[in-house]
């Protein structure tokens, strides 16, 4: 990761400036989760810029943008089953794989003896 000057403002992706007065202005702003996740999203995506954190993989405002997307994506799940999530497919924000849906035979909440990470890589396996 590069290393970046703390006292100079942040950038973003697009080339404007911004100042902890701006971060102020936009906090102020906020109603809901999805303005709130912008606005850490903008804070996150400035400092991928000042760093160049992830610069090889995806830009800092597509990735931000992806993980804002991915955030109220949870929310929603989180209102209508908390554990849902993992019976579903998502994709890569970096790479926009899509992750094969978890095999119908494969009860990962029930399962209580194999907390191994070879069980959760194959999830999509049948048994």
């Amino acid at each position: 990761m590069g290393r970046c000057d703390a006292d100079a403002p942040l950038v973003d992706y697009r080339g404007k400036t911004w100042i902890n007065d701006d971060f102020t202005k936009l906090q102020d702003r906020v109603v809901t989760g999805e303005d709130s996740f912008r606005l850490q999203g903008k804070y996150v995506e400035c400092l991928m810029v000042a760093t160049g954190y992830g610069s090889k993989q995806i830009n800092a405002e597509d990735y931000t943008l992806g993980v804002v997307k991915l955030l109220n994506e949870l929310r929603g799940y989180k209102r209508s089953d908390i554990l849902g999530y993992r019976n579903n497919s998502h994709a890569s924000i970096i790479t926009k794989n899509q992750a094969p849906k978890p095999h119908p035979s494969k009860h990962w909440i029930s399962n209580t003896e194999d907390d191994s990470v070879e069980f959760f890589k194959n999830l999509h396996l049948s048994e």
